[in-house]
């Protein structure tokens, strides 16, 4: 079952950086954060563990793809020394929420620990290649009755998952602030589109749905929530819009990610 494809609502200038380093590059958004920065004409590390079963992208003339775990300290900066990337976006974490539940000793070890290595492995770039754009999450916001409102719902974690996503949002302003980094902090809300390996409610409801005449039952459990969905094709041109207004505005800025 597929969602029917839709043009990208907007296409990023090209970023100011002619290499740019993509963690989490074989998953749902990564891929296509790949594919839009080689055709913006960017040289591309591709970097991922393979941690969600999906391939690296290819290699092309632009793209370089380098299976590595974040958590690899040593082998992290060895990458950066041989490429030297000017900017990174980093998207590679582990989200799935029933993961991070079942197993917080991973999420916080991938999530926190391995963002901290980035962090150092960027420490051994020149001071203008320390460019950063990392995906956080919505859900670093308190739950409230009503509708969140970015100037006035205070942040509050409630479970694993946004526990190192805010973790992960003072870690980086913290190591901006004290090493003059350029920032951007994108809080993502719900993703769709075709190819999303993890178990979320869209391809939840769609499983649910035959392809033929009969009525379907579909069970959606908790119907009080409301959410805000976004297209993987216009996340991944999100991203790369935030990286290429890098050099404008202030050293660091944190905007939602969603529609």
């Amino acid at each position: 079952m597929n969602f029917r494809q839709k043009p990208m609502a907007f296409r990023p200038a090209k970023p100011p950086f002619s290499t740019v380093l993509v963690t989490g590059a074989a998953g749902f958004i990564g891929a296509r954060v790949v594919r839009l920065l080689e055709d913006l004409g960017c040289r591309v590390i591709a970097l991922d563990n393979g941690y969600v079963g999906l391939p690296l992208p290819p290699a092309s003339a632009l793209t370089i793809p380098v299976s590595v775990d974040l958590r690899d300290r040593a082998a992290l900066k060895r990458v950066f020394a041989e490429h030297q990337p000017q900017a990174v976006i980093h998207l590679a974490a582990v989200h799935h929420i029933p993961t991070c539940e079942r197993d917080p000793h991973l999420a916080f070890d991938v999530n926190v620990m391995g963002t901290q290595s980035l962090l150092e492995a960027l420490e051994t770039m020149p001071d203008a290649s320390l460019n950063l754009v990392f995906a956080s999450s919505g859900a670093v916001y308190a739950w409230d009755d009503g509708p969140l409102n970015e100037t006035r719902t205070m942040t509050g974690a409630n479970d694993v998952y946004s526990i190192t996503k805010l973790t992960n949002e003072y870690q980086i302003n913290g190591w901006a602030q004290r090493r003059g980094a350029r920032t951007r902090i994108a809080r993502l809300f719900n993703t769709i589109g075709n190819g999303d390996p993890n178990g979320h409610l869209i391809p939840d409801i769609l499983t649910q749905i035959t392809d033929g005449g009969e009525v379907a039952t579909v069970r959606l459990g908790n119907t009080k929530p409301k959410r805000d969905y976004i297209y993987v094709d216009d996340v991944a041109s999100g991203f790369v819009t935030m990286l290429s207004h890098m050099l404008n505005g202030p050293p660091s800025d944190v905007s939602n990610l969603c529609t």
